[in-house]
C-alpha cells in the first residue's frame, strides 16, 4: 500500500477498557462522555481506532511519518513523494478519441442529431513522467505570474477549473498547488452566472479551461473576468482525431493566436510543460505548507448562489490518514480506478488524490462512453465503453449511476434471461430460501459472464457517496459484483465523514448492510443532537438528532464570510447572507471544536454503524400539523418499478404530498417503458406503505412528464441531486403541472 494511505508500521493496540473518556464499546463506534449542558441533548462518538491506536487524538497525519515532518504535509508533497516511490508504475491513463459521428434522425415531427465516439485503448504514463510534467507545467506558472504567486494583500493567487474530468485537468490542479497557488472549482453545468460568480469572487488569475469550450466562454465568460492574467486550454483528449457528420474543432497548435485585445496571454498546458526557459525556477521556495488554502470548492446546492467551501491542505493530509487508519478503500500499485465523475465535486477529487497519493492507477472516461449503454456509445459497439476497457478494482458511483446500472440489468435479465441467471441472483439475495440446492460453480460462471459484460470483472469495492442509496439497490449491486462502501459527508468535511468498513480490520467483522452509511472516519468526532420538534430524541431506543461534525477534514468555512469593506452594494449583501450563513453552518463548541451542522438527521445503531434517515431542511408541514421529509419519501418513491428521477412537493395547506416522475436520460426504454400514471399511483401506494410510511407522506397524485432533469438544464446538480426552485418555477406556471393537481405555488 501506498505511504500515505495506510499504517505500514501499525502501533500496538491499547487497552481501553475502563478509560473514563469513554461511556459506551458499540463495535464500529465509541460513545464519549460529554459534561456541561449539551450532555441532556447531545451524544458524541468517534472511531474505535481513536482510542485504541491513537491515544485519543483524532487522525491528523499519516501513522508512518513523524509530527515534525507532517506538519508540513501538503497535496504537493504527498504527490512529490508517490512520484519518486513509483516512478516506473503507471499513473493516470487516457484514451483517445479516434472518430465522431453526428447522426440527424427524424422523431416526432422534430429533427434531433445523436452523436456518438469511437474510442483507442487505454494510454498509459507512468509516474515519474507525470511528476516531471508537473513539475514544469508549475515552473511556467510561476514565470508566467512575474514569480509572485501572492498578492499584495498576501493571499494566494487563484487558479480556477473549467473543465471536464481528464488527467490534463489533474495535472493541472497539481501543478497549480505545487507553485504555491490556491486552486478553485466550478461546476461547469452551472451556467455562466456561476462561473463569473466563482471567477470574480476569487478574483482568479488563472484559467484552466478545456478547449470545446473556449468559444463559448470567451465572451460570456473570460472577457468579464478582469483579474484574469494567464488562460491555459486543456482538454486535448476530448478533441475527436476525425469528425464525420459536423465540423471538426481541432486543438489549437498556436495558441497565443486566441488572445483578445487587452486580454491576458493565452496558452496550452502541453506549451507550459515543454517551455525550456523556465526550468531553472525553484518550486521549493514557493511550496505550499499545511495551513494554506489549498481549495476553494463551489457548492452546486440546491438553492441559492454557489458557496465557495474553503480547504486546507491539512484537511486532505488528514482524510488520507483517515483512510489509511480504517483499512477500507486504500490503494496502492496494484490497483486501479476510473476516474470519470465531476472533478469539481469533493467526492471524485478526494478518490483520486487517495489514489494518487497510495501510488494507484487512474483510467480517465467519460460518463458519455462509461458503458456500452452509455450515451456516445453506439449500439453493438463492443470496444467503445470504458468500463470494460479498463476493468477497474476501485469504482466511486453516485447512487445515481448505482441505480441505473441495478435497473438496466435487472430489466435486461428479466427480458433476455437466461434464467439460470435469475435463479443464481435470487440465491444470493435470499440465501435463506434457497433450501439445499446451491450451485457455486454454475453460480460464479454466470456472475463471471455478467461482471466481464458490465466491465467489472476485477472490481474490488464500489464506493458510494453524494447522496444516500437505497438498500435494495445496494444489496443487488453487492450480490452480483463486489461489496458497496457506503459513505457520508459533505465538501465542508473534505467528502469523508462515514465510510461503511466492508472489510474486517482490527478484530472488526466487514460489515456491508444496506441503507446505513457505516462508521465514523478516525480523523472525525461526530455529535447527535436531538430535534424536539421532529421527535428525534438521543434518549431514543436507537439515538437520533441531527448531525454534526468536528475533526480535522473540516472546513475553516465559506469563502468570503468575513467583509473587508470595500464591497459594491449588490455583493455586500451577498456576503451578509453568507456571513449568516456561516456563521449557522460553522459553530465553535463548548469543548474548543468547529462543529459543521449538516441539517441532515442520522440515527446511530447498536453496533456503531450510522444510517441517514431525514433532513432538517426539506421538512415541510402538511395543514394536520404532520411533517412530511421531501427528501425520505424521495429515497422510498426509487423502489417503485418505473421511477427513476421524482420530485416530492408539499404545500403547508394540504392534506397530502403530490410527485412529478421524470423521463430518465437514457429513455423511458431503460426503465421498460412510460409508466401509466393511474397505475403509477397504485403502485406508489402499495411500496410506500410497504416501507412502512404513513398515510399523508404518500403521494396521492402523480405527473409523469417526458422532460429530462439534467445538470445542463439546471434541474439537478452535477452530483445528481434535486434544485428544487428551478424545478418548482418550471412546473408552476399556469396551466402547468403542478396547476393540475391543484398544488401551484404563490408566484414572487
Amino acid at each position: 500500500m501506498g505511504a500515505y494511505c495506510s499504517t505500514e508500521q501499525p502501533r500496538a493496540k491499547s487497552d481501553i477498557s475502563g478509560n473514563k473518556k469513554i461511556a459506551k464499546k458499540l463495535g464500529y463506534a465509541l460513545e464519549e462522555i460529554l459534561e456541561g449542558p449539551e450532555a441532556e441533548n447531545t451524544k458524541a462518538y468517534v472511531h474505535p481506532w481513536v482510542y485504541e491506536y491513537n491515544e485519543g487524538a483524532l487522525a491528523q497525519f499519516p501513522d508512518n511519518v513523524s509530527a515534525s515532518v507532517g506538519q508540513q504535509q501538503t497535496i504537493t508533497h504527498m504527490f512529490q513523494e508517490t512520484c519518486k516511490k513509483n516512478a516506473g508504475s503507471p499513473c493516470m491513463g487516457t484514451r483517445q478519441i479516434t472518430e465522431a459521428n453526428a447522426k440527424k434522425v427524424e422523431k416526432e415531427g422534430r429533427t434531433r442529431t445523436f452523436y456518438s465516439w469511437k474510442k483507442g485503448p487505454y494510454e498509459w504514463e507512468t509516474y515519474a513522467e507525470v511528476g516531471e510534467q508537473v513539475n514544469s507545467a508549475a515552473q511556467s506558472f510561476l514565470k508566467a505570474l512575474d514569480m509572485k504567486n501572492t498578492r499584495a494583500d498576501g493571499s494566494k493567487k487563484v487558479a480556477a477549473l473549467l473543465a471536464e474530468t481528464s488527467a490534463s485537468w489533474m495535472k493541472s490542479a497539481q501543478a497549480a498547488m505545487a507553485s504555491g497557488l490556491t486552486i478553485t472549482t466550478v461546476y461547469t453545468t452551472l451556467g455562466h452566472d456561476a462561473m463569473l460568480h466563482g471567477l470574480n469572487q476569487t478574483k482568479a488569475e488563472i484559467l484552466f479551461v478545456d478547449w470545446e469550450y473556449f468559444n463559448i466562454l470567451t465572451d460570456t465568460v473570460m472577457k468579464k473576468c478582469p483579474a484574469l492574467q494567464l488562460v491555459v486550454i486543456i482538454g486535448k483528449a476530448f478533441v475527436p482525431h476525425a469528425c464525420n457528420g459536423f465540423d471538426a474543432n481541432p486543438f489549437p497548435l498556436e495558441p497565443a493566436k486566441l488572445q483578445w485585445e487587452n486580454g491576458p496571454k493565452v496558452t496550452s498546458l502541453e506549451e507550459l510543460i515543454a517551455d525550456e526557459s523556465s526550468k531553472d525556477v525553484d518550486l521549493s521556495k514557493v511550496a505550499p505548507v499545511g495551513d494554506d488554502l489549498a481549495l476553494i470548492m463551489y457548492t452546486s446546492g440546491s438553492t441559492g448562489v454557489p458557496k465557495g467551501v474553503c480547504l486546507t491542505h491539512k484537511n486532505f493530509v488528514s482524510t488520507m490518514a483517515s483512510c489509511g487508519a480504517q483499512k477500507q478503500i486504500t490503494m496502492g500499485p496494484e490497483h486501479t480506478i476510473i476516474g470519470y465523475l465531476p472533478l469539481a465535486h469533493i467526492f471524485e477529487m478526494i478518490c483520486e488524490i487517495n489514489a494518487l497519493a497510495g501510488g494507484g492507477k487512474i483510467g480517465y472516461a467519460s460518463v458519455k462512453t462509461l458503458t456500452s449503454s452509455s450515451t456516445h456509445v453506439e449500439k453493438g459497439d463492443d470496444k467503445t465503453a470504458d468500463l470494460p476497457a479498463l476493468q477497474p478494482t476501485h469504482m466511486a458511483a453516485v447512487p445515481a449511476v448505482l441505480d441505473l446500472i441495478a435497473s438496466g440489468l435487472k430489466m435486461k435479465l428479466e427480458k433476455e434471461g437466461p434464467a439460470m441467471a435469475l435463479d443464481a441472483i435470487e440465491r444470493k439475495l435470499h440465501p435463506e430460501t434457497a433450501g439445499m440446492f446451491h450451485s457455486g460453480i454454475i453460480d460464479s460462471v454466470i456472475f463471471g459472464a455478467i461482471r466481464s459484460k458490465a466491465g467489472l470483472s476485477n472490481i474490488k469495492i464500489l464506493i458510494s457517496g453524494g447522496a444516500p442509496l437505497a438498500a435494495a439497490t445496494q444489496d443487488y449491486i453487492q450480490a452480483i459484483f463486489c461489496p458497496v462502501a457506503q459513505g457520508y459527508g459533505a465538501t465542508e468535511t473534505t467528502a469523508c465523514t462515514t465510510v461503511q468498513e466492508v472489510f474486517p480490520a482490527d478484530g472488526r467483522p466487514g460489515e456491508q448492510g444496506g441503507g446505513r452509511v457505516g462508521a465514523i472516519q478516525p480523523n472525525t468526532r461526530l455529535k447527535l443532537r436531538s430535534v424536539p420538534d421532529m421527535g428525534y430524541l438521543i434518549t431514543d431506543e436507537n439515538p437520533r438528532g441531527e448531525i454534526l461534525i468536528a475533526g480535522n477534514s473540516v472546513s475553516d468555512g465559506y469563502y468570503r464570510a468575513k467583509l473587508d469593506g470595500s464591497e459594491s452594494a449588490e455583493v455586500k449583501q451577498n456576503d451578509q447572507d453568507l456571513a449568516k450563513k456561516n456563521e449557522e453552518d460553522f459553530q465553535v463548541h463548548d469543548d474548543g471544536l468547529k462543529y459543521f451542522h449538516t441539517g441532515d438527521i442520522g440515527m446511530m445503531h447498536p453496533d456503531g454503524v450510522l444510517q441517514i434517515i431525514d433532513r432538517k431542511k426539506d421538512l415541510i408541514k402538511l395543514e394536520g400539523g404532520e411533517y412530511v421529509s421531501l427528501g425520505k419519501v424521495e429515497a422510498a418513491l426509487k423502489q417503485v418499478k418505473g421511477i427513476g428521477a421524482c420530485a416530492v412537493f408539499v404545500q403547508s395547506d394540504k392534506k397530502n404530498a403530490v410527485c412529478i416522475v421524470s423521463q430518465p436520460e437514457k429513455g423511458w426504454d431503460s426503465l421498460g417503458g412510460k409508466p401509466n400514471e393511474e397505475d403509477l399511483v397504485a403502485a406508489i401506494n402499495k411500496s410506500l406503505r410497504a416501507q412502512k410510511l404513513a398515510s399523508f407522506e404518500i403521494p396521492n397524485q402523480v405527473r409523469v412528464v417526458d422532460d429530462q432533469w439534467l445538470p445542463t438544464n439546471g434541474l439537478v446538480t452535477a452530483a445528481l441531486k434535486l434544485q428544487r426552485i428551478p424545478l418548482r418555477e418550471k412546473y408552476n406556471v399556469d396551466g402547468g403541472v403542478l396547476a393540475s393537481m391543484g398544488y401551484q405555488f404563490p408566484k414572487k
